[in-house]
């Protein structure tokens, strides 16, 4: 078998494109939630998009909110806003640097909203790195389900930008 043909099998079972081997059950009693699910593969080592995820200086590159802190640690604190005034924030729930980062989430303009959870998860595939995000835990169509589905398209659209390029993402004009 060429190489090229084992990367292409490795990639089509990594995506999840292999659903048939069983391993979804036949019913479930757990009411189905929403979520925001993306998989992206960035041509940068795990290592940088690892920083680019926790480094306010590039975060605020990307990310439509400012990061204001991330305390990465077990119920650190993340927050995110401008200036002192808090728009996102949350409590870092399972790290593993490099690996994986897992913290809850709650947006300001929506208090009336449950909680929900956001999480980054890093494959480390050499130069290149898989980075399979959700956000999840939304029980309906809420205001920050709304909310979110339109802003991560762009903020990972930017984190995979400012990687591969070194450069922001632009702003579309308005009008």
């Amino acid at each position: 078998m060429r190489l090229s043909s084992i990367i292409f099998l490795a990639l089509f079972f990594i995506l999840g494109a292999g659903c048939s081997r069983g391993d979804k059950p036949a019913a479930s009693v757990v009411p189905q939630q929403l979520a925001v699910k993306s998989k992206i593969f960035i041509g940068k080592p795990a290592k940088d998009v690892w920083a680019a995820l926790t480094e306010e200086n590039l975060v605020n590159q990307y990310y439509l909110v400012p990061l204001i802190k991330l305390e990465q640690k077990v119920g650190g604190e993340i927050a995110y806003g401008i200036q002192d005034e808090l728009v996102v924030y949350g409590k870092v729930i399972e790290i593993q640097p490099g690996k994986l980062l897992k913290h809850s989430f709650n947006y300001k303009g929506t208090a009336a909203d449950p909680e929900t959870t956001v999480i980054y998860k890093l494959t480390d595939m050499g130069q290149m790195t898989l980075l399979e995000f959700s956000h999840e835990g939304f029980p309906a169509e809420n205001q920050t389900y709304a909310n979110v589905s339109g802003g991560w398209p762009v903020i990972l659209s930017g984190l995979k930008t400012l990687l591969e390029t070194g450069a922001p993402l632009p702003w579309p004009k308005q009008g």
